[in-house]
């Protein structure tokens, strides 16, 4: 058994709900089923995939990874998170990273489960250490050397990793039912809880559309992270406009302090402002 799982559902309206209730489990074949008349050759290849690389993790990065981790424990002692956890999306990059080998270092969160749409480096070594106990995905957005790893390890990985297609691993319906930690990065944000985390100024896309999209307005608790201010305050970021409000309780992560934004917080914009960084109210 490979690590896919190609599940189609059927046409309307004959369509049921997809039977996933948690991370790990398996409802297709671990193969594409082809008409063999359209097949007309197969070509072996040993042509490594091209590998995203990720910078190192720096003090800026771990302190907004230690203030997630710290977040959600604090969730989980309130009994807003139960205290087996609860799955995980995590979006791609740096901080991203960080924030993963944050919670793995916080021995009061229990070993958890990914259910996501990339995997990244980080989540590969959380496997290896036992502090993720399974990924479900899309896809592997992982280094060559780390991508080797896993096919030499093949064995240790079959029953800890899924890749299923990206209709299922960002299902809004799924997301729902297991009650989704998101996790993702923010471009720009305001003390209103708006957030922009695709588009920067507007017209160049970065990273997509599937975290914000799929998981963040469906998740249990979605949080954004990102820093207070861009390239160290050369480069300042100023507020979007026209952003739509995001969901109640949406959390959003700032380089030293957090802040919860809700559609209320527009009526108390000082309690809010207070939460952030003093760099991003002088902006």
């Amino acid at each position: 058994m490979g690590l896919h799982d190609v599940y189609e559902p059927l046409d309307p309206p004959y369509r049921r709900e997809i039977p996933i209730y948690k991370p790990s489990d398996r409802i297709g074949l671990p193969y594409v089923q082809v008409d063999p008349k359209k097949i007309i050759g197969v070509v072996e290849t040993n042509w490594p995939d091209e590998a995203r690389s990720f910078a190192a993790a720096d003090p800026l990065t771990d302190k907004i990874g230690q203030n997630v981790a710290d977040f959600l424990a604090a969730d989980m002692k309130r009994g807003i998170i139960p205290s087996t956890f609860l799955p995980l999306q995590s979006g791609v990059g740096n901080i991203a990273n960080a924030v993963l080998g944050a919670l793995g270092r916080d021995k009061t969160i229990p070993p958890f489960e990914m259910y996501t749409e990339v995997i990244q480096n980080s989540v590969i070594g959380l496997i290896r250490e036992g502090r993720i106990k399974f990924g479900s995905a899309c896809s592997l957005t992982v280094t060559n050397d780390c991508l080797e790893g896993i096919y030499n390890d093949m064995d240790f990985f079959r029953d800890k990793l899924v890749l299923r297609p990206s209709e299922i691993s960002n299902s809004p319906e799924i997301v729902r039912r297991l009650g989704i930690i998101s996790i993702n990065t923010a471009i720009e944000v305001d003390l209103y809880g708006n957030v922009n985390s695709t588009h920067i100024g507007g017209t160049k896309m970065m990273n997509g559309i599937g975290g914000s999209g799929d998981f963040t307005r469906n998740a249990y608790i979605s949080i954004f992270t990102c820093p207070s201010v861009a390239k160290e305050g050369e480069d300042q970021r100023d507020r979007t406009d026209g952003i739509p409000p995001r969901p109640h309780g949406a959390r959003c992560q700032h380089r030293y302090h957090r802040a919860r934004c809700c559609r209320s917080s527009w009526q108390e914009p000082e309690r809010t402002r207070t939460s952030h960084h003093r760099k991003l109210c002088t902006s």
